[in-house]
């Protein structure tokens, strides 16, 4: 659009708004958040246009227990953000490119109904999504299109209870 838009936003559930569960052995008390922003307009009129937006949601699960006692905190946060460009030089020509990053934390996680919290992880995924585009519309009955994508992430899991060093298990010599 050639005329310039927004956004902010902030998005609340408080736990107490949550019906609790059925299984007294299993609890948890969840309290989730999402800010978020976005603008969006033209950079050169009716030929360049913008848009930009970051989301960045986070969780803190409390109160935990599962069927072996009390466990701890779940932690998951967010971190999401998306550019875009538009041009339309000539009417008969569009070109479009577009980044995305999101990142995302999550503290003790796997820790389910019935496992201990040592074996529990902290987690942690990076994903870039990178597009771009061309259009030639030739005439009213052919266009020519190109379309590149490139996509990118890594993941890491790191244990909770992190047992070191361990030389390689022999047979003969177990201790």
């Amino acid at each position: 659009t050639n005329q310039f838009n927004g956004e902010a936003r902030f998005e609340y559930q408080p736990a107490e708004w949550t019906a609790e569960d059925k299984n007294a052995s299993v609890q948890n008390t969840i309290d989730p958040d999402g800010p978020a922003v976005s603008l969006g307009g033209p950079l050169m009129r009716d030929h360049l246009w913008f848009y930009g937006s970051g989301s960045f949601p986070s969780s803190t699960s409390t109160d935990r227990r599962n069927n072996l006692g009390a466990i701890p905190d779940l932690e998951v946060e967010t971190d999401e953000y998306f550019l875009k460009l538009t041009a339309n030089p000539t009417s008969s020509h569009y070109f479009n490119a577009g980044l995305r990053s999101r990142e995302t934390t999550t503290r003790n996680a796997g820790i389910l109904a019935s496992v201990h919290p040592s074996v529990g992880s902290d987690d942690s995924t990076d994903y870039l999504l990178g597009t771009a585009g061309w259009t030639w519309n030739v005439n009213a009955d052919s266009l020519v299109e190109v379309k590149y994508n490139h996509n990118k992430e890594e993941n890491s899991t790191d244990p909770a209870t992190s047992l070191g060093y361990r030389p390689a298990f022999k047979p003969a010599r177990p201790d």
